[in-house]
């Protein structure tokens, strides 16, 4: 009994270590989501923050839905054209000011045009395009949006979806969503809920033991961690390599199949909603910046021979072709942008790729100008 209390003691105190020490030398951005039971998570409703972002600190608010937008009532006035943008952390724009996100600034751009539009911007960090999708069933037509953008991740999306299983195809078709809900798992949720509220320790840990293979084994049969292992990991190679490999793995095979089943539904259930389907590329960092690359290939001891940078854009356009789904493939302008010395994301002294306002400016810009000029959207021309 007491070696028992003893271990419990030092428990204790390497805990409290831990969280004193990442607090003091390590403190973590402010809290922005809560676990969801059937998304992960989602934003926190009603919510406040201030975020450390690339110019400066950024004011932060989710409004009643849980979105960083505006107020946005689900019945749309009969003479709005409203688009609703899913997609991760680059639509979710917290490193900008709100009015400064793509979706805020397509939004400007068209109604300058002449076209009574509202953008929606409902990115979450983190997602992929499997938690869009059910997002877009559970949330999203509430909006009754007349069109859905999906602004595709070069860097993780065809990973996550592969690697956290909220979407499966089997015998029937696409099965999403189907995660048990019984007394372990909202006793988890309760857990982890409590534990980002109160331990900065928590996300410290999960970052850092994110890419161990079997601890991360351990906590996704535990449900504690939403991924789950994929046969890429093995190598340790960072996830926005694996679609750029000109040998791709299985898992990315997997991953493509799988994402390009879940492209599909949306379409599907687009038409089936009387609306427009279209997709945007947000390129990879690695395909964009010469500097950043170079020190990737090193790091990660590949060879530029071993990468085919064009190849998940290419993807992408032959499976917009081949479903008439258009694709807006942001690549060559952010590239030559790159080239002209604009620096498009964080900055030179920083590795986060997340873009900066230049860049959601000339994402927002390339955007209007393919909508206003496509004739797959019928009613954008008519509004």
């Amino acid at each position: 009994m007491q070696n028992c209390g003893l271990v419990f003691l030092g428990s204790c105190s390497a805990l409290t270590a831990l969280e004193l020490g990442v607090r003091w030398f390590s403190p973590q951005p402010p809290l922005m989501y809560r676990p969801d039971s059937v998304l992960g998570w989602t934003h926190i409703p009603n919510h406040n923050l201030t975020y450390p972002g690339h110019s400066g600190s950024i004011s932060i608010h989710f409004n009643s839905k849980a979105l960083r937008d505006v107020e946005h009532p689900y019945k749309k006035r009969s003479d709005v054209y409203r688009i609703l943008v899913l997609g991760d952390s680059y639509t979710e724009g917290v490193d900008v000011e709100l009015t400064d996100t793509f979706s805020k600034r397509l939004e400007i751009l068209l109604n300058a045009r002449g076209l009574f539009c509202e953008v929606i911007n409902a990115g979450v960090g983190g997602y992929g395009t499997d938690q869009e999708l059910i997002f877009l069933t559970r949330e999203g037509w509430k909006y009754d949006p007349d069109l859905v953008i999906v602004a595709f991740t070069i860097d993780n999306d065809v990973h996550d979806n592969v690697a956290k299983g909220y979407c499966k195809e089997n015998s029937t078709g696409l099965v999403c969503a189907q995660k048990t809900d019984g007394m372990r798992r909202r006793m988890l949720i309760r857990f982890k809920a409590f534990a980002q509220r109160h331990f900065q320790s928590y996300f410290f840990v999960r970052e850092k033991t994110s890419r161990l293979y079997a601890l991360r084994s351990i906590l996704s049969k535990l449900e504690i961690t939403e991924f789950h292992n994929t046969d890429d990991m093995t190598g340790g190679l960072p996830a926005q390599f694996h679609t750029l490999l000109r040998q791709p793995s299985k898992a990315t095979i997997r991953g493509w199949q799988l994402t390009t089943a879940i492209l599909r539904r949306m379409n599907s259930e687009a038409q089936q909603h009387g609306a427009s389907f279209l997709m945007v590329t947000i390129p990879s960092r690695l395909q964009v910046e010469e500097d950043i690359l170079q020190h990737a290939l090193e790091a990660a001891r590949l060879d530029i021979s071993d990468l085919d940078l064009g190849q998940p854009n290419r993807i992408l356009l032959e499976f917009g072709t081949a479903h008439n789904i258009p694709v807006i493939d942001l690549l060559p302008v952010f590239r030559a942008a790159t080239m002209e010395g604009i620096r498009l994301s964080g900055g030179p002294a920083t590795e986060d790729g997340h873009w900066n306002k230049a860049g959601h400016a000339l994402a927002a810009e390339i955007i209007c100008q393919e909508l206003v000029r496509t004739s797959a959207i019928p009613k954008l021309k008519a509004c």
